[in-house]
């Protein structure tokens, strides 16, 4: 699957009309890299971005996989993408007031939080994934990622957002281990050499 440039120039022209650093970020998708950073902290709009770069995934045929490690910004984003029409199953959403698809697999994206990803594993029935959606991956270790990273398709997208004020304390240490539990997941890509694109809105606050 191939991001085209007409679903990155749809995206850059729905309202408002994106920052400099929120246009980049959307067309390093493009790019042929895996693995894509962004991060900025709260609050100003980092999930409606991350909304926009899935609407575009999916434009381009992509299914994609939506987590967070919380319900509330899982559930921000999948009401995001239902009020534009996207088809989002949300049934691994625990106790959440949202629809929910009666067949998952025909939905565009599943939305989740990555404890119930954790819990209910790549089911057959929900199909495969070519993206895979972390909000909030400043609050998640690397090791609640990567096992739904290596599920993914051949030249799928990886995206994590997150707060880089917020990310564990011991990312400052020149001692860290890759290794350590406590490594959270935009830490560990940073650091394996991902570069990640700092966020700003028109307003020249920094977005999140």
């Amino acid at each position: 699957v191939v991001i085209q440039p007409f679903a990155v120039e749809s995206a850059l022209r729905q309202s408002p009309t994106p920052h400099t650093s929120q246009a980049d970020f959307l067309r390093s998708l493009r790019s042929r890299e895996t693995i894509h950073l962004a991060q900025a902290p709260a609050p100003t709009g980092k999930t409606y971005l991350l909304g926009r770069a899935v609407k575009m995934l999916v434009a381009c045929g992509y299914r994609v996989l939506v987590a967070s490690p919380t319900i509330m910004n899982s559930s921000r984003l999948a009401v995001l993408l239902m009020k534009d029409r996207v088809s989002v199953d949300t049934s691994l959403l625990p106790s959440s007031e949202l629809p929910i698809s009666s067949n998952p697999k025909s939905s565009s994206v599943v939305s989740s939080t990555l404890d119930s990803l954790g819990r209910a594993g790549f089911k057959a029935s929900f199909g495969k994934f070519q993206a895979l959606v972390v909000d909030e991956a400043d609050a998640c270790s690397i090791f609640e990622v990567l096992p739904f990273i290596s599920h993914l398709d051949q030249g799928s997208k990886v995206i994590l957002a997150g707060d880089q004020y917020q990310r564990d304390p011991v990312f400052k240490s020149a001692k860290l281990k890759l290794s350590s539990l406590h490594v959270g997941a935009l830490t560990a890509f940073e650091l394996s050499g991902v570069k990640p694109i700092p966020l700003m809105s028109n307003q020249g606050c920094l977005l999140s």
